[in-house]
C-alpha cells in the first residue's frame, strides 16, 4: 500500500512538473511570437531552405522531395520555443512571461516593437512596465539574454540544417 501511495504521489508530482514546463514553453512561444522573434527565425528558415535548394540544384531534386524537406520547417519552429525557453528560464518566471506577453500583445507594445510613434499614454504605460520588477529584470539581463539566445539559436540552426541534410541524404541526394 505504501508503494502504491508513493507511486501515485510521484506520478502526481511528475505530471505537475511536466504541465508547468508545458505552460512555460507555451508562454515563451507566445512571447517570441508577439515580440517578433518567431518572424525573424521564419526568415532565417526561409533563407536556409533557399540555400539548400541552391546547393543541391545540380541534383535535380523533384518538388515532391522538397515538399517533404519543407515539412521540417514546421518541426523546427515548434522546437524553437522549447530551446529558447532555457534562456528565459534562467531569468524569468512564468508570471514574468505572462506580463511580457501582455505588454507585447498590447497596441502599445506592438507600436514599441515596430518603432512607431508613441502617445503620452503609451509612454506612461511603458514607463510603468519597465519600472516594475519584470521590466527591471528585462533591462538587467538584456546582454546576458542576448548572448544566451544567440548561442541557443546557433544550436537550433545547426540542428535544423543537419536534419535537412540528413533527410536529403536518406533520399539519396548529396553534394
Amino acid at each position: 500500500m505504501k508503494l502504491l501511495c508513493a507511486l501515485l504521489l510521484s506520478f502526481t508530482v511528475l505530471t505537475t512538473a511536466v504541465a508547468q514546463d508545458d505552460d512555460y514553453v507555451f508562454a515563451v512561444n507566445e512571447c517570441i511570437e508577439n515580440n517578433g522573434t518567431l518572424a525573424y527565425y521564419d526568415t532565417v528558415l526561409d533563407a536556409m531552405f533557399l540555400d539548400f535548394k541552391t546547393e543541391f540544384q545540380a541534383n535535380n531534386i523533384p518538388n515532391s522531395v522538397w515538399e517533404t524537406v519543407e515539412k521540417e520547417k514546421k518541426y523546427a519552429k515548434e522546437g524553437l520555443a522549447t530551446m529558447l525557453s532555457r534562456a528565459y528560464k534562467e531569468h524569468f518566471t512564468l508570471q514574468d512571461l505572462e506580463l511580457m506577453n501582455e505588454l507585447y500583445a498590447s497596441k502599445t507594445g506592438q507600436n514599441m516593437l515596430q518603432n512607431k510613434s508613441l502617445s503620452k499614454k503609451d509612454k506612461a504605460y511603458l514607463d510603468r512596465f519597465y519600472n516594475s520588477a519584470t521590466g527591471k529584470k528585462i533591462q538587467n539581463t538584456q546582454s546576458e539574454m542576448s548572448a544566451s539566445l544567440r548561442r541557443l539559436a546557433k544550436i537550433w540552426i545547426n540542428n535544423t540544417s543537419n536534419k535537412v541534410a540528413t533527410i536529403l541524404s536518406e533520399k539519396g541526394y548529396s553534394l
